[in-house]
């Protein structure tokens, strides 16, 4: 919400959000809600004709009207095609009135059941609501006060919007982090089994390499005695023929000599 007065010394007012069905209970007092009438130009004002107010609130200065328009808006709502408008209450409050606050924050904690520790929506939007009436309540006595009391609670807001986004923003990273992981672990276990699978098959053929290696050892084995034994049966025949051929040359020696 903007606080910034205008030239005239007057805050500007702002409208409430429209919803649809009543509105829900709050703890912020409210004054009677309004029928909104359109008129011929298009605009919207209340109907004239309220309730009857209290008289200390009549006497209430619009400039208080104008502050607590500006740091609560009104409220409206459809009900019927029709458009209903509420806006805070300018009675001021006593010690009563806030004892009274304390104990609705307890009564809606406990009806709306409220975590009473850590992080709770329902705890934190009931609390705001009855920050918000305190603030009502210090407006009416000093609008400078309330004006200041309403930077204070926006900043507030604002820093917890920011805690939310950044906690919201970390679970998301956190899950595209432990989602990616788990995709990497399931491609990691895919390849795993893969490589198992081609180890076996290098395995089976390391295996029948080995076996073959084996039986060419065997037949080059089998080849080289056959061949030593052949070779020593040829060494042998040619020595024996050799010797024949000595005796026969040696004969013919002896018979010429005679």
């Amino acid at each position: 919400m903007s606080e910034k007065k205008k030239k005239d010394g007057c805050y500007p007012k702002m409208e409430g959000s429209i919803i649809d069905g009543p509105a829900k209970r709050c703890l912020v007092k409210y004054d009677t809600p309004m029928l909104v009438i359109e008129s011929e130009d298009g605009t919207n004002g209340c109907n004239k004709k309220k309730q009857s107010q209290d008289p200390a609130t009549r006497k209430e200065n619009a400039h208080f009207e104008d502050v607590l328009h500006v740091v609560l808006p009104p409220r409206e709502w459809k009900k019927d095609d029709k458009t209903w408008r509420q806006y805070v209450s300018t009675m001021p409050s006593n010690r009563l009135d806030v004892l009274n606050l304390q104990d609705r924050l307890d009564q809606e904690l406990k009806d709306r059941h409220a975590r009473p520790l850590g992080i709770c929506p329902v705890r934190e939007d009931l609390h705001f609501q009855c920050l918000d009436e305190l603030i009502r309540q210090i407006t009416i006595a000093c609008a400078e006060r309330g004006a200041l009391l309403t930077r204070v609670r926006d900043e507030l807001q604002l820093t917890i919007t920011t805690y939310r986004n950044l906690y919201e923003s970390a679970v998301a990273f956190g899950m595209r982090k432990a989602l990616k992981s788990e995709q990497g672990k399931r491609m990691v276990e895919e390849r795993y089994e893969q490589l198992e699978i081609d180890n076996g098959r290098l395995q089976d053929r390391l295996v029948a390499a080995e076996q073959a290696h084996m039986d060419l050892q065997k037949r080059s084995t089998r080849e080289k005695d056959t061949m030593i034994q052949k070779h020593s049966e040829e060494v042998k025949f040619y020595r024996k023929s050799i010797d024949q051929l000595n005796a026969q040359v040696q004969t013919l020696v002896d018979i010429g000599r005679r």
